[in-house]
């Protein structure tokens, strides 16, 4: 079981972290993904950050 954090920073690139049952958050990965085409995993991270993003409440409004 894993769960991931995203962060976008543009258009091209992408920072997925990788949170992995019984590892330490310094021992887990860090991907740095560069977009190179259409449907790869770049395009499945940052539709899904663009998901959740989209029905984010401000801290403090919600």
């Amino acid at each position: 079981m894993s769960r991931e954090l995203v962060a976008r920073y543009g258009q091209i690139d992408v920072l997925v972290y990788a949170h992995v049952w019984g590892v330490n958050a310094f021992a887990a990965s860090a991907w740095h993904l560069r977009r190179s085409g259409v449907g790869g995993m770049f395009d499945a991270y940052a539709v899904g950050f663009d998901g959740v993003w989209a029905i984010a409440i401000p801290v403090g409004e919600g």
